[in-house]
């Protein structure tokens, strides 16, 4: 119920910022990548309150929320990827892994989730906090990825990739 009310005001921030360029003839005071990084940033930070939250599901049913946060997450990610080149902000590996087992853990509907299930959730969801606060310091005032930060991101985007590979060949 939360991520669909912070989806829905994300929604209407996006809309509102659109009208606002529009009207104003394209252009904004903030750059197109700015806003992007900021959509992302806040779709980054919906995604490790998803994780926390996940971590004491009793069924699978429950992981929904989580499910829906890490695709903004992924598809938002993404797309500044892209705007601000490949070579320049890592792309999120881990969240195609955490995707994966998202598939693996609901394939069952509403079965229970097991220790070792909310083990891995909750372990990811630490590892998860570090790529977050590094992301929240990934751009520079001019609008410009921090290399020192995206590498920790890098970085941390391999620790979980690894982790959820990990439990996934088990």
């Amino acid at each position: 119920m939360a991520a669909a009310a912070a989806l829905a005001i994300l929604l209407l921030w996006s809309v509102s910022q659109t009208v606002g360029m529009l009207r104003s003839g394209g252009h904004s005071d903030e750059s197109a990548v700015r806003l992007l990084y900021q959509v992302s940033e806040l779709h980054i930070e919906l995604l490790g309150s998803q994780l926390k939250q996940a971590a004491g599901a009793k069924t699978a049913a429950e992981l929904e929320p989580l499910k829906q946060a890490l695709y903004t997450a992924a598809f938002t990610h993404d797309k500044l990827v892209k705007a601000v080149g490949e070579q320049n902000l890592t792309p999120l590996h881990s969240l195609t892994e955490l995707s994966q087992l998202m598939l693996r853990l609901q394939l069952g509907g509403t079965r229970a989730v097991k220790p070792d299930e909310a083990a891995l959730l909750q372990e990811t969801a630490g590892l998860f906090a570090e790529l977050e606060e590094s992301y929240g310091k990934l751009l520079s005032s001019g609008d410009a990825v921090v290399a020192s930060q995206n590498r920790a991101i890098a970085e941390t985007d391999e620790k979980l990739v690894k982790l959820l590979q990990k439990h996934s060949q088990k």
